[in-house]
């Protein structure tokens, strides 16, 4: 920095036959000589364009100047910005570790800790069952709430990005700019309204960021008609892990450069998923998501969440109008549509398993505990997140019948995995269609065996003569 403050530079060419710059007159200060290494000659220092433009352009002399001064104030900006150039890419402050990790700096935007103690989290769920219920009531095509909380907690989490890790709806951002400014997040201020009573209610101890996640807990266990208790307790409650903390407007620009995906509809199956990979998920999971998501929101009859219009998307036969991209692609798709055809074939249980896997998934994905851990991995185990029995599963033809069900779980099936199967065995009282079946694929196999061998007889007898 002093040398660029304290002499004249010209252009010339230099060694490479490429532009670079030295000291006017040639009396400027000389460095080592890079090679070779054991010589004690110097060289003149040289500069390159870029280095030369700082001194000219007025908005960075003053740096320069500043710089030149104070080698100490140089020293220190390096530091951050380095720090800043090699770990903005690691996410919030908490997924650093070892002792030479300085505090949270205002590139990982931090949040503010936990408010000791949070608020009875079973009360609060109690009080948004009585709310979400008497909004349904209340619904009507045009201005209702339905679907809108599980809207409104999935366009919270579903900014989260594994690339930096950002995004996520730990800090409930969706409420602030940015994020509540973007198209698909229309109408979600009078949702956020809704909830206030009961944020203000329980005050400190009950984040917006929590407060958005339950509330789209509660919505999802009430489309899947998860039955409740009049206190508006649930019985097998989706897995809730409380403990986030909200961002505030004036501090807070976590959400500023996530426009991309987040601030228009998807206009294509290939973006969404791309998003879809984006956010670290398959495309197995990207079906299941499709009913919370999508599905729930836009069907007014509000069926329980089942596999049925997964079938009814397969059965369509209207070609290319098949009813929005989304539809069009579950059904199109080839890498999709493997999904669809496997949870139609595995049934409801398997599809509500990971249904409820794939949500709760994404609402504590941003909950980070070091560079690979989470702070929900303790609440959320695989056990409570099958969440329902058969009898509950609507119109599904295994009502009533004892069933069993055991699929590969999401977590082993690799990246894009169309080869990726799941077993799915049902025993039921029906014995006799079951032995039946046995039957009929024993006389299919017989039958199969019979036309290899004659065949093979054929290809010998051809071959000899």
């Amino acid at each position: 920095m002093r040398y660029l403050v304290d002499y004249e530079w010209e252009p010339h060419v230099g060694p490479g036959g490429h532009t670079q710059w030295r000291v006017k007159g040639g009396n400027g200060p000389a460095a080592p000589v890079a090679y070779p290494h054991n010589s004690n000659g110097t060289q003149d220092v040289m500069m390159m364009t870029t280095d030369v433009a700082l001194a000219v352009d007025s908005a960075y002399y003053q740096y320069v100047q500043e710089f030149a001064d104070d080698a100490d104030a140089f020293a220190s900006a390096f530091a951050d910005v380095w720090y800043k150039l090699t770990a903005r890419d690691m996410g919030p402050h908490g997924r650093c570790v070892g002792p030479d990790v300085p505090p949270p700096q205002p590139f990982q935007n931090p949040l503010p800790g936990v408010v000791a103690p949070l608020a009875d989290m079973a009360v609060v769920e109690a009080a948004l069952w009585d709310l979400i219920i008497s909004n349904d009531d209340d619904d009507d095509d045009d201005e209702g709430y339905r679907g809108e909380y599980i809207r409104l907690a999935w366009q919270c989490a579903s900014t989260f990005r594994v690339t930096d890790y950002l995004g996520g709806c730990n800090g409930a951002r969706i409420r602030l700019s940015p994020g509540r400014d973007w198209v698909p997040n229309a109408n979600l201020d009078r949702v956020l309204a809704s909830l206030e009573p009961i944020k203000e209610r329980y005050g400190d101890g009950l984040s917006w960021a929590d407060l958005i996640v339950m509330a789209g807990n509660v919505e999802f266990m009430q489309r899947m008609a998860v039955p409740h208790t009049d206190d508006g307790a649930t019985f097998n409650s989706l897995p809730f892990c409380p403990g986030r903390t909200d961002a505030t407007e004036d501090e807070d620009h976590g959400w500023d450069n996530l426009a991309f995906g987040n601030d228009a509809y998807p206009t294509s199956i290939e973006l969404m998923l791309e998003l879809n990979t984006r956010r670290g998920l398959t495309v197995r999971e990207f079906v299941a998501l499709s009913w919370p998501t999508h599905y729930a929101q836009s069907l007014l009859d509000r069926p329980p969440l089942s596999t049925r219009y997964l079938h009814d998307i397969l059965m369509d036969r209207s070609g290319d109008d098949c009813g929005g991209i989304l539809t069009c692609g579950l059904q199109n798709h080839p890498e999709v549509r493997v999904w669809v055809e496997y949870y139609v074939t595995a049934g409801d249980r398997v599809f509500v398993q990971d249904v409820a896997a794939v949500w709760t998934k994404m609402m504590n994905i941003d909950r980070f505990d070091g560079p690979t851990g989470n702070v929900c991995d303790d609440a959320v185990t695989q056990d409570n997140l099958y969440i329902m029995q058969i009898v509950q599963l609507g119109n599904n033809h295994l009502i009533g019948r004892e069933s069993t069900v055991s699929v590969t779980p999401m977590t082993t099936v690799p990246f894009h995995g169309l080869s990726s199967s799941a077993i799915v065995s049902i025993a039921t009282q029906g014995t006799a269609t079951a032995t039946g079946g046995i039957i009929v694929i024993i006389l299919a196999l017989i039958g199969v065996a019979s036309l290899v061998s004659v065949g093979m007889r054929f290809t010998t007898r051809f071959a000899r003569s």
